[in-house]
């Protein structure tokens, strides 16, 4: 019974992180500490489907659970971060600013697809609501840690980011075989795997937070050229 409780606990300790986080985007405007809190998120997504199949419990209600807390975390939280964000634009926001709210919708769509789709136990269809949410917080990470001044005049522009929440939200649902981390069930960890978090940990060493949106741009054009589900799928 208390196996069966503990990715539970940490199914609910990311949801926890994601309603914190959007108490400090809400009441105290402060994206960074948002962004932190969901990395913690993150982390504790990772950890509760690692920890269930090294407890080898699995259940309905953890399956549940996962995706109500995503949709806080990694659906929510990066739509309100993305309209927060437009809103420093004050004098030109207005119809642009309101498609960030696109992605909390288009992440729900995700999550329940994800649920009833059985291929996407070998891999993924559509680009994964924690990976479009790391190109979210990136954003204000890079405007208010890195202090890249140039990177303002599009972070902070309403139509950049209604750009931006329409180019994830469409990637979020649209029909196309990426690599999963969960995917070898039994075989190999795919190549790109190594070929990816590489160039990730190199690109962080040269541009900080700016590695991020970039590492999720690489993942999306490394799947889709060179990622074969035939190979992971038994």
């Amino acid at each position: 019974m208390i196996r069966s409780a503990i990715p539970n606990l940490l199914t609910a300790s990311n949801l926890l992180c994601g309603v914190l986080a959007i108490v400090q985007v809400l009441y105290f405007n402060d994206l960074v500490l948002a962004s932190y809190l969901i990395m913690a998120s993150l982390l504790f997504d990772l950890l509760d489907g690692a920890v269930a199949r090294l407890l080898k419990v699995d259940g309905e209600l953890g399956k549940q659970l996962d995706s109500l807390a995503d949709v806080v975390s990694f659906g929510v939280l990066p739509g309100l971060m993305l309209f927060k964000l437009g809103m420093e634009n004050a004098e030109v926001m207005g119809f642009w600013n309101y498609f960030a709210f696109l992605v909390p919708v288009f992440a729900a769509l995700r999550l329940a697809k994800f649920n009833i789709d059985t291929r996407q136990s070998y891999y993924f269809i559509g680009l994964p609501t924690p990976a479009a949410t790391v190109f979210v917080i990136s954003l204000p990470l890079v405007l208010f840690v890195d202090k890249l001044e140039a990177a303002g005049i599009l972070f902070n522009n309403p139509l950049f980011l209604a750009l931006i929440s329409l180019f994830l939200s469409v990637m979020m649902v649209a029909p196309i075989p990426l690599l999963s981390l969960k995917a070898s069930k039994g075989k190999k960890p795919s190549k790109l795997i190594w070929v990816i978090g590489g160039l990730g940990i190199l690109s962080f060493s040269f541009f900080h937070f700016l590695a991020l949106p970039i590492v999720i741009l690489l993942y999306l054009f490394l799947s889709l050229l060179f990622f074969k589900p035939h190979e992971v799928q038994s």
